[in-house]
């Protein structure tokens, strides 16, 4: 991820991820980031999920039955597809889908 600030490149400081996926199959229907740049507040996590759950249903997901499961940076690897073991709450990443490479 590049984030440029004032004309200059910053790294992100802090990543907090946030997904939400159905507590029933483990099926994920939103994730939601924010990045924290250095001399920035991070926010707190409650307050990352609330915004996860607000622009989740405002897509027009149904968040009836989510549940939300805080992951680090590197847990989250956008280039696979992923799923939440509803037994154990952990994630799962998946093989590629086919046609896709990684």
């Amino acid at each position: 991820m590049k984030l440029i600030r004032d004309g200059k490149e910053v790294k992100p400081e802090l990543i907090k991820t946030c997904v939400l996926y159905d507590r029933d199959t483990g099926h994920i229907v939103h994730v939601h980031q924010v990045v924290s740049v250095p001399s920035g507040r991070p926010p707190a996590s409650d307050h990352v999920e609330k915004r996860a759950m607000e622009l989740a249903a405002k897509a027009g997901r149904d968040v009836s039955k989510v549940k939300a499961l805080h992951v680090s940076a590197t847990e989250w690897d956008e280039t696979y597809p992923h799923r939440v073991d509803p037994r154990s709450g952990r994630l799962e990443r998946l093989p590629p889908l086919a046609g896709k490479r990684s």
